[in-house]
């Protein structure tokens, strides 16, 4: 995801606690909110706290870099999106974008994230489960979280292997199921340039869609 591909996994608003006597945001507080974001991005490739209790798996953190650009002050709006710059079978490296609404930079997080297994004889590091790959392989986002009937839910999948380089010759279908696990729509889609590949799905009347965390459909009901 990597190239100007990115998704958007997080947005705050700069609290109170947030702020130091300098009267902007401390350092420590865009720590806390690219933290949250890596939180969010675990919701989106099959890492959710559903699953983690399930299976045992989580993230660790082995490396993080902070790059600051412009203060923010209390009350300011902040955007957070993740490019997927790299991954293995148990690691991944992200960069985070930290913006205004109005798209100007104020910090920039890199990380290097690992796959691990918790449990009662320790931790080890593990394998992605497979939903977690697959969705790191083929990840598919919409622009926002919530559609209502009539609207138009405009979906963007981007295939990409190991070093983060599309790929642009497998075939990709996309299936959209309703939340009683009934397939709604299956769409094979071409690539688009760079692995990247977009779909235009109507709703029916008296229909809605949400994300679901960690899979690459959506609920429509």
């Amino acid at each position: 995801m990597r190239h100007g591909s990115a998704l958007p996994v997080l947005e705050a608003t700069v609290v109170g606690e947030w702020v130091d006597y300098n009267g902007h945001m401390n350092d420590a507080a865009y720590a806390i909110v690219f933290s949250r974001s890596v939180d969010a991005l675990m919701d989106r490739v099959g890492l959710d706290a559903a699953a983690r209790k399930r299976t045992g798996q989580s993230l660790f953190t082995l490396q993080m870099m902070l790059h600051y650009f412009k203060q923010a002050k209390e009350g300011d709006a902040l955007i957070v999106s993740c490019h997927l710059l790299e991954h293995d079978d148990k690691r991944m490296r992200v960069w985070l974008d930290m913006t205004a609404p109005g798209g100007e930079r104020l910090a920039a997080s890199e990380q290097l994230l690992i796959s691990v297994a918790l449990g009662e004889g320790g931790t080890r590091a593990a394998p992605w489960a497979f939903e977690t790959k697959a969705a790191l392989d083929a990840l598919v986002y919409t622009e926002r979280g919530v559609y209502r009937s009539g609207e138009t839910v405009f979906i963007t999948a981007l295939l990409r292997d190991g070093q983060g380089t599309g790929v642009a010759s497998a075939p990709l279908t996309l299936v959209v199921k309703r939340p009683d696990g009934v397939e709604y729509k299956r769409v094979q889609t071409e690539d688009q340039g760079d692995g990247g590949r977009s779909l235009a799905l109507p709703l029916l009347p008296g229909s809605r869609a949400t994300p679901v965390p960690g899979s690459p459909a959506f609920r429509c009901a």
